[in-house]
C-alpha cells in the first residue's frame, strides 16, 4: 500500500473526532484531488460504500443538514431525506442497512482487538489466532446451548467471552494459538450473531494489525540504519 498524503493521514488522525458532516466534506475535498473513493477507504480502514453513504448525506438539504449537525436526525434520516422517489428510496435503504452494518463491524473489531490485547499474545500469535478463528467460524457446527440458546442476544458481551472459554491451559506455548483460536471463534459466533458483520469485523481487526509493525521489525530496521552509519 502506498503512503498517504498528508490530507489523508490528518483525516485518519481526526476520523474519530469528526462527525459525518464533517468526514463527508474531508472525504469530499480528498477524492477531488484525484484519490479514488476506494483507496481512500482503504487508508481509512472502513468500505467505500460507507464513505459514499456519507458523501450523500452531505447532498442533503442545507435546514436538514443543520438539523443532523445539532443531533436533531440521525445520518441515515438525512441520507433518506435526499430523495423522495421509491427507487431511491429503495436503494437508500440498503445503503442504510450497509452502513448499520459496517458500524457495527467497526464496533465488534474494537471487542475482538480488545480481547486480543487482554490476552497478551505476541504480533506473530494474534495473527494466527485471528486467521485459525475466521476457519473454524466457517466450518463450525452449531454448539448445543441448552436452555442458553434463547437467552443469548440479552447476555452481556463479556459474558458471553466468559461462558465460551474452553477448557485446558491457556498458557501452554505449545498449544495457546490453537486454544485462543477456538475461544474466538466460539464468543464471536455467539457474541457477533450477524454473519456479515462478524466476518467484517474480522477483516477489520486483521487490517488493524497489519498496520502495526512489530518491535522486533523496528530493532531490526534500526540496525541496518547503523550498519550504514
Amino acid at each position: 500500500m502506498t503512503e498517504p498524503s498528508s490530507a489523508v493521514a490528518e483525516l485518519q488522525s481526526r476520523w474519530h473526532e469528526l462527525c459525518d458532516l464533517d468526514r463527508a466534506r474531508a472525504v469530499q475535498s480528498i477524492l477531488e484531488t484525484g484519490v479514488s473513493l476506494r483507496k481512500l477507504a482503504t487508508h481509512l480502514n472502513c468500505s467505500a460504500s460507507l464513505l459514499s453513504y456519507l458523501l450523500k448525506a452531505a447532498k442533503a438539504l442545507v435546514e436538514d443538514r443543520e438539523l443532523a449537525r445539532f443531533g436533531e436526525i440521525s445520518t441515515r434520516e438525512l441520507v433518506r431525506r435526499t430523495g423522495s422517489s421509491r427507487g431511491r428510496s429503495t436503494s437508500k435503504a440498503r445503503e442504510a442497512i450497509a452502513y448499520d452494518r459496517e458500524c457495527a463491524a467497526i464496533q465488534a473489531s474494537h471487542a475482538i482487538t480488545k480481547w486480543l490485547d487482554e490476552q497478551k499474545l505476541t504480533y506473530a500469535e494474534r495473527a494466527k489466532v485471528l486467521s485459525q478463528a475466521q476457519l473454524l467460524n466457517v466450518d463450525a457446527d452449531e454448539i448445543v446451548l441448552g436452555s442458553l440458546e434463547g437467552f443469548l442476544p440479552d447476555v452481556p458481551l463479556d459474558e458471553v467471552i466468559r461462558i465460551f472459554r474452553p477448557s485446558g491451559l491457556e498458557w501452554d506455548r505449545a498449544n495457546s494459538v490453537g486454544w485462543h483460536s477456538e475461544w474466538l471463534a466460539r464468543w464471536s459466533l455467539h457474541g457477533i450473531l450477524d454473519d456479515v458483520i462478524r466476518v467484517r469485523a474480522f477483516e477489520i481487526a486483521s487490517s488493524a494489525l497489519l498496520l502495526v509493525v512489530p518491535s522486533f521489525v523496528l530493532k531490526k530496521r534500526q540496525r541496518r540504519r547503523d550498519k550504514r552509519l
